[in-house]
C-alpha cells in the first residue's frame, strides 16, 4: 500500500473530480428530461469519431476530436431517424441499434489502429486518470496536466450553457409543449443539449474512458435528485458529488485492494470513481430527506402510529358514551379491525400512557384522562362530522358513511372541521350520535 502524495494523488483526484463536475451538469439536465439514456447512446456514438479524428490526424488535440466526435454524433442521430421514419423502427429501437452500430465502429477502429498509433484501447474505454500527473502541457506558463485546463475549460462551457439558457432548458425539459408555443425552441435546446454532453464526452474520455463517464452522467444527477427537488439545486450538488466521488474513489482504488489480497497494489482509479458514484447514489436512496427509502419508511410508520393513537382515543370515547369499561385486549381487538398492526396498536398505547392520555389503575381496563378526553372528542367531532357531511351533502346512505369517515378523520385541520360544523348544521350525526363541541369538547 503506497501512501497518497498531493503532487501525485492530488492531481488525479483534481482532475477526477472535474470530470465527474462537467459530467454532472449536462446530466442532470438530461435527467429531468428522463433521457439519460439518449446521454449514454451520445457518449458511445462519438467514439468512433474520435478514434477516428486521432488516426487521421495522430493528434489528440481536443479541437479535432471535437470536430470528429460532433460529426460521428450528428451521423448516429441522422441513422436512428432514419431507421425510425423510413423502416417504421420503434424510436427505442432504432436509438438503440444506431449507438450500437456506431460503437462497434469505434471499437473497430481503436483496435486496428492500435498498432500503428499510440492509441491503447482499454484506455480509451476505462480511461488512465493514473496517468494525469506525468501527462503535462504547458497553458499560460503553467505546467499543468494535459487534462487539467481541457476540463476546466469543459465545465465552464457546461456553467455557462446552464446559466444562460435556464430558463429555456427548464421549460424544454418539464413542458416542452409550452415552450415550443412561447419561443423557447425546445428542439434548439435538445441540439444543444446534445452538444454538451459530445463536449464532456470528449474531454472526459482520456481521463475516464467512454464507457464509465456514462456513470458520471447518470449516477450523479440522480443522486442529486434525491437530495432536491429544486433545478437549480441540482446543477450545484450534482458536480460536488463528484468531487466527492473522485476523493472515496481514487482512494479506494490505493487503500482497498491491498486489504483484498496481498500481491494487489491498486486498482483503476476511474472505474473505483464510478463504483463510488453508485454507491453515493445508492446512500441518497436511501437517506434522501423528501423521497429516501428510509425517511420515507419513518414517515409511513409515523402515520400509522399517529392512526393508530387516534382510532385507540375513538375507540375510548365510544366506550365512555356506553359507560362501559374497556379492557386491553378488547381495545386491541378492535383496533385489529380496522387493519392496525398489533404492534403499531401496542406501540400507540403505551404512547398514550406516556402522553398520560389514558390511564390503567387495575392494569385491565383502560380509561381517558381529562386531557385524554379533549384529544378523543376532536377526534370524534371529526368524525362524525364527516358523517353528517357525507350523508347529507354527498347522498350516501347513513349506514355507508363509517368506512369514509373513519379514513377522512385523520386528515381534518381545524379549519375543515369548522367548515364542517357549518355545513352540517346539526348537534347529532345521521346515527343519532352527539357530536362534541369544539368550544367545550369534553361535554356533549
Amino acid at each position: 500500500m503506497r501512501p497518497l502524495s498531493f503532487e501525485v494523488d492530488g492531481w488525479i483526484i483534481l482532475v477526477g473530480a472535474l470530470a465527474g463536475a462537467a459530467c454532472a451538469v449536462p446530466g442532470s439536465w438530461l435527467l429531468v428530461r428522463g433521457r439519460l439514456m439518449a446521454g449514454d447512446a451520445v457518449t458511445h456514438a462519438v467514439l468512433p469519431g474520435i478514434a477516428g479524428a486521432f488516426l487521421m490526424t495522430g493528434s489528440r488535440d481536443p479541437m479535432v476530436m471535437l470536430i470528429g466526435a460532433a460529426i460521428s454524433g450528428v451521423a448516429c442521430l441522422l441513422l436512428a431517424v432514419l431507421l425510425e421514419r423510413t423502416l417504421r423502427v420503434d424510436k427505442g429501437a432504432a436509438l438503440g441499434t444506431a449507438f450500437t452500430v456506431f460503437f462497434a465502429v469505434g471499437l473497430v477502429l481503436i483496435v486496428r489502429g492500435a498498432d500503428r498509433v499510440d492509441l491503447d484501447p482499454s484506455c480509451v474505454l476505462y480511461g488512465a486518470l493514473e496517468l494525469t500527473p506525468v501527462d503535462r502541457v504547458d497553458w499560460f506558463g503553467m505546467d499543468l496536466p494535459r487534462a487539467l485546463p481541457i476540463l476546466t475549460t469543459t465545465l465552464v462551457a457546461c456553467a455557462l450553457a446552464s446559466f444562460l439558457f435556464f430558463k429555456e432548458l427548464r421549460l424544454a425539459a418539464f413542458d416542452p409543449a409550452f415552450a415550443n408555443a412561447i419561443g423557447a425552441r425546445p428542439l434548439v435546446m435538445d441540439l444543444l443539449l446534445a452538444a454538451l454532453v459530445a463536449l464532456v464526452s470528449v474531454a472526459a474520455f482520456e481521463s475516464v474512458g467512454s464507457i464509465l463517464v456514462v456513470a458520471l452522467l447518470a449516477a450523479l444527477p440522480a443522486a442529486a435528485r434525491m437530495l432536491t427537488n429544486r433545478m437549480g439545486w441540482i446543477l450545484v450538488i450534482g458536480p460536488l458529488l463528484g468531487a466527492v466521488a473522485a476523493v472515496i474513489g481514487h482512494a479506494s482504488a490505493i487503500l482497498i485492494p491491498p486489504l483484498v489480497s496481498a500481491t494487489a497494489t491498486d486498482t483503476s482509479s476511474a472505474g473505483a470513481i464510478a463504483v463510488a458514484s453508485g454507491a453515493i447514489f445508492a446512500v441518497c436512496v436511501a437517506l434522501g430527506p423528501e423521497d429516501g427509502l428510509l425517511p420515507k419508511l419513518a414517515r409511513q410508520s409515523r402515520l400509522r402510529l399517529r392512526i393508530a393513537r387516534e382510532e385507540a382515543l375513538a375507540q375510548l370515547w365510544r366506550a365512555r358514551e356506553r359507560e362501559t369499561p374497556l379492557e386491553v385486549a378488547s381495545l386491541l381487538t378492535l383496533m385489529d379491525q380496522s387493519a392496525l398492526r398489533r404492534r403499531t396498536s401496542r406501540g400507540a398505547l403505551r404512547m398514550l400512557r406516556t402522553e398520560n392520555h389514558v390511564s390503567c389503575d387495575d392494569g385491565i381496563h383502560l380509561a381517558l384522562t381529562p386531557t385524554g378526553a379533549v384529544a378523543a372528542s376532536q377526534i370524534i367531532r371529526s368524525h362524525r362530522l364527516w358523517e353528517s357531511f357525507l350523508a347529507s351533502r354527498a347522498d350516501i346512505r347513513p349506514d355507508h358513511v363509517h368506512t369514509t369517515a373513519t379514513l377522512l378523520e385523520h386528515v381534518t385541520t381545524p379549519e375543515l372541521a369548522i367548515r364542517l360544523a357549518d355545513e352540517a348544521a346539526s348537534t347529532t350525526d345521521p346515527h343519532g350520535h352527539s357530536i362534541p363541541r369544539a368550544e367545550n369538547p369534553t361535554q356533549d
